[in-house]
């Protein structure tokens, strides 16, 4: 049996996120959401991997509760890569404080 909910609440306790507050970040409605757990219905692809984004993990955790280690290089590229979107973050909040 798939635990998709239960690894996501799992996941949303551990960003403090509750259920309101997810559906917000989603765009979806706090109804929806809260069927979807409800009902355990896994949401479609696109729906999973927005949530995946938001609580900052992947799909497959929220699928299975494991993730299968990424190669060495891979790793090395998405460690590169998340640095280079915070570092735009900050430069970008910088440039929105200075005005």
């Amino acid at each position: 049996m798939v635990d998709f909910w239960t690894n996501t609440l799992s996941v949303m306790n551990g960003r403090g996120l509750d259920q309101d507050r997810l559906a917000d970040l989603a765009g979806i409605s706090k109804n929806t959401l809260a069927g979807w757990i409800a009902k355990n219905r896994i949401p479609r692809a696109d729906e999973a991997f927005r949530l995946a984004e938001i609580l900052e993990t992947s799909v497959e955790f929220l699928l299975t509760g494991t993730e299968k280690e990424r190669p060495r290089k891979a790793q090395l590229i998405a460690d590169f890569l998340e640095k280079q979107i915070q570092d735009r973050k900050t430069f970008m909040k910088t440039l929105m404080d200075a005005e």
